[in-house]
């Protein structure tokens, strides 16, 4: 892997899930990219950003109905707490060939620093 820096203007970002994590996410990339987010819920982190908001219960979705959801998508993030669920959606994105971020699962091939509100990214371990 190599870190990029990438221009995201004109590009479409999908995450799935409405919590903390989700939220994160959504701030990192709502200033750059069109973002648009499923949850059945919106934390109110998400709830204040200038992102798409789709209310949907993500468990009665079929694969189908989330190829749909992510269609046109540049890069998608699962960040809901049931792995399988975030595994499934990130099975759906590697055969459409769109980047894929997994907060909780398999890995995606994908990875988003986190960082601190300031900016500065967050260590963890030994330097």
């Amino acid at each position: 892997m190599i870190p990029l820096f990438v221009d995201l203007r004109a590009k479409h970002v999908v995450i799935f899930g409405g919590g903390e994590v989700a939220g994160r996410k959504a701030a990192y990339f709502s200033g750059e990219a069109d973002v648009t987010v499923f949850s059945r819920s919106f934390s109110k982190k998400i709830a204040a950003l200038p992102v798409n908001r789709v209310t949907i219960d993500l468990a009665d979705v079929s694969d189908k109905e989330l190829q749909e959801m992510v269609k046109g998508a540049d890069i998608c993030i699962a960040a809901l707490p049931d792995s399988a669920q975030n595994n499934r959606i990130g099975r759906i994105c590697r055969r459409r060939k769109i980047l894929f971020n997994n907060a909780n699962g398999e890995p995606g091939d994908l990875i988003i620093r986190r960082e601190e509100p300031c900016g500065q990214p967050v260590h963890q371990g030994t330097p």
